[in-house]
C-alpha cells in the first residue's frame, strides 16, 4: 500500500512540475501560429 501511495506522489509532483514549466502564451494568435508552423514546415523541406 505504501508502494502505491510513493507512485501516486511521483504522478500528482510530476504533473505539478509540467504544469508549472508549461508555456503561458495563451494569448498567440492562432493564424500567427499557422503561418509560423507553415514557415518552419517549408524550411524543413527545403534543407
Amino acid at each position: 500500500m505504501e508502494f502505491v501511495i510513493f507512485l501516486a506522489g511521483i504522478v500528482v509532483l510530476t504533473g505539478l512540475g509540467m504544469y508549472l514549466a508549461w508555456p503561458r502564451d495563451a494569448d498567440i494568435d492562432p493564424d500567427e501560429y499557422r503561418a509560423e508552423s507553415t514557415r518552419a514546415s517549408r524550411r524543413k523541406g527545403q534543407a
